[in-house]
């Protein structure tokens, strides 16, 4: 059971998906070019690839600090790394939305580009009894196949940024909502990406011209498929599917209808397996994370079938799911513990977080019997896995690594409880880009 690591690295199995070569839709009046495949990124999305599946090539086996610093204001997203090692993330400060560029090597600062532009300036948004002059981040940044950094604001402008800080395009994306608090962007195949702002999907090309939009409600985390149809999750679970000139298609509904802020999955869904698998392969699949289940949808049958129950103690799971190179499925419960499904079906964990302060008794989320639950810590952060099964986790407790069944404590944020944390990244093959909410970045290696 707590043989994690070992269990993982003793799978063979195919997993990782590689984008093809489907082309993004040409406006005519626009330059033509574009790019295919992954390019230019390394760690493309707040989850890893463009499916959201938090698994990297690798991770410290010797955890050092490489570097620290604070760039000088609240990181609210976790963040991206570019193909040539540059770490690009969305920031605000009282509503001023940048995003900033940094060094991989060293953590220097190398741009900062502001969100608000001289309009937003001078047609300030009216929210509740408040004028809002600023405009800021609806959710973290991604990159495009060809490096450029996009991002969509709480406005409705898409800012696509060149390395090193140049605005390439702001794209006003319209619609009946002036404000939306928080969006879906992920890039596609073809070079362009595609954004879920409530009341609708919108998709873009690499020039940040509007290709095609569709009314439709999905929550603010979508993946995307290698054919370039993107996957979100409605408001009532409904699993949907849909791409630039097509009809959206409901590909079927998740069992646990209970709803957080996000919607039905907490963190957002993740995408696993390949359409046609080679012997042995997985068939792609969703995999959502609600409040008591974690269940998956296989997309060729429509079939929805339950993986893990109620943890321990019936604590509620929090995060996103990681999905590894072998096919297991981790996850973080209520205060911290890394729970999990291997790749043979076995329940994995609880790991508790090293270093956790534990609260006992029943009615403080314990066991019926009594026994001792780790609930001392909150602001859980979704898991990455490594393709040899080592796992990171977080919580406001601190910043974790799991190899062979052994949980090290590795980081830590300052700050309290859910506000002190913001993300885990991959800055390469070995490393690990801590993200911390108070403006904190580190970065740990071999």
């Amino acid at each position: 059971m707590r043989y994690l690591g070992a269990v993982m690295a003793s799978v063979l199995a195919v997993g990782a998906i590689a984008f093809g070569t489907s082309a993004e839709t040409i406006v005519p009046s626009v330059a033509t070019s574009f790019a295919i495949g992954d390019g230019n990124v390394a760690f493309a999305t707040d989850r890893g690839p463009a499916t959201r599946s938090g698994r990297v090539t690798s991770l410290p086996a010797n955890p050092k600090p490489r570097w620290s610093v604070n760039i000088g204001t609240r990181l609210d997203w976790p963040p991206v790394v570019d193909g040539n090692g540059k770490i690009v993330v969305a920031t605000s400060h009282n509503g001023e939305g940048l995003v900033v560029e940094l060094d991989g090597a060293s953590g220097k600062g190398l741009s900062s580009t502001k969100l608000r532009s001289a309009v937003s300036a001078t047609e300030p948004l009216v929210e509740g009894l408040a004028v809002v002059q600023a405009d800021a981040a609806a959710g973290p940044v991604v990159l495009l196949a060809n490096g450029t950094r996009v991002v969509v604001t709480i406005r409705g402008y898409a800012l696509g940024i060149a390395p090193g800080g140049a605005l390439l395009f702001r794209t006003r994306l319209g619609g009946e909502l002036s404000s939306v608090p928080r969006v879906g962007v992920v890039p596609l195949p073809g070079g362009g990406f595609t954004v879920a702002r409530r009341p609708e999907v919108i998709e873009l090309d690499a020039h940040g011209n509007i290709v095609d939009r569709v009314r439709l409600e999905l929550g603010p985390y979508l993946a995307a498929r290698e054919s370039g149809e993107v996957l979100g999750v409605s408001a009532n679970g409904e699993l949907v599917g849909w791409r630039a000139a097509r009809v959206p298609r409901i590909y079927g509904s998740f069992g646990d209808k209970g709803v957080n802020f996000d919607g039905p999955c907490r963190g957002g869904l993740v995408l696993d397996g390949v359409a046609s698998p080679p012997p042995g392969g997985r068939r792609e699949r969703v995999v959502c994370v609600s409040e008591h289940l974690v269940e998956q949808i296989d997309l060729a049958s429509g079939v929805r079938k339950a993986l893990l129950g109620d943890a321990i103690g019936k604590l509620p799971y929090r995060t996103a799911p990681a999905v590894g190179k072998g096919g297991e499925v981790v996850t973080a419960i209520a205060g911290g513990a890394l729970v999990g499904l291997g790749p043979l079906g076995n329940e994995l964990g609880p790991w508790d977080l090293p270093g956790a302060a534990p609260l006992a008794g029943f009615g403080f989320g314990g066991t019926k019997d009594g026994g001792v639950v780790f609930v001392g810590s909150v602001g859980e952060v979704a898991p990455l896995v490594a393709n040899d099964g080592t796992v990171a986790w977080a919580s406001s407790d601190g910043v974790a690594l799991l190899r062979a069944g052994v949980a090290t404590r590795v980081a830590r944020c300052s700050g309290f409880a859910s506000s002190s944390m913001a993300g885990l990244s991959s800055a390469g093959p070995g490393t690990l880009l801590i993200a911390c909410a108070d403006g904190k970045l580190q970065l740990i290696g071999d």
